[in-house]
């Protein structure tokens, strides 16, 4: 069943990056996307990292969308996506098993929300 949940949000990942919008933003070799489907912002991709900004992102300060910016391409940097696909291997294969419970926690935020 978390494998299918799994395939299941890759396959609308991959339709929120296609129905998104590019920005004439680039951070550090990060794509910069915007759209009307996300209240927060979002990184995805493991070897082309994208992030997903929300619909008024054109609103924030420079301030906000620089700290933004900085955040998710530090995701980018940790390598988090590529993490949270590799341990939702285990936890789809083990689940509800003792193995999957430590594995879920970690949402690959961390220090960088501090």
């Amino acid at each position: 069943a978390f494998l299918l949940r799994l395939g299941v949000g890759l396959w609308l990942t991959r339709g929120l990056l296609r129905s998104s919008r590019a920005t004439r933003i680039a951070t550090e070799g990060v794509e910069v996307r915007t759209s009307d489907r996300v209240t927060a912002p979002v990184t995805s991709g493991i070897f082309r990292s994208t992030i997903v900004l929300p619909v008024d992102w054109e609103e924030w300060d420079r301030a906000k969308l620089d700290a933004v910016l900085a955040h998710e391409v530090s995701h980018v940097r940790r390598w988090v996506p590529a993490v949270q696909l590799v341990s939702a291997i285990p936890r789809g294969l083990f689940w509800p098993g003792p193995p999957e419970h430590g594995m879920a926690e970690d949402d690959g935020e961390g220090p960088t929300d501090t």
